[in-house]
C-alpha cells in the first residue's frame, strides 16, 4: 500500500484492501475462461467485466460505496458487453 492509502479512515482503508483482494481473485479466475464454450466464456467475460470496473474504482476512491451503491454507466455497460461479445475481456 501507498503512504496516502495508510493516510485513509479506517473503513475507507477496508474497502480498499476487500476491493484490491478481490480484483486479484477475479483476475485468477478469469484463468479459467479458456476451459468454457464461447457462449458461457462471453457472459463469465461481460460480468467479470463490469466487477472489474466497479471493483477498481472502489480501489481507487474506496469511498465511493460509502456515499451509495456505485454503477456503471450506460456506455461503460455497452463497452463490457462489446469486448465481452468479441472474445476481448472486460
Amino acid at each position: 500500500m501507498t503512504r496516502k492509502a495508510f493516510e485513509l479512515p479506517p473503513l475507507e482503508l477496508l474497502v480498499a484492501f476487500e476491493a484490491q483482494r478481490a480484483l486479484n481473485r477475479l483476475e485468477h479466475g478469469l484463468t479459467l475462461v479458456p476451459l468454457l464454450d464461447r457462449r458461457s466464456a462471453a457472459c463469465v467475460l461481460a460480468m467479470t467485466g463490469a466487477y472489474r470496473r466497479l471493483l477498481g474504482r472502489m480501489a481507487a476512491e474506496p469511498a465511493v460505496p460509502l456515499r451509495g451503491r456505485p454503477s456503471l454507466r450506460p456506455w461503460e455497460k455497452g463497452l463490457v458487453l462489446a469486448r465481452s461479445l468479441a472474445g476481448v475481456g472486460a
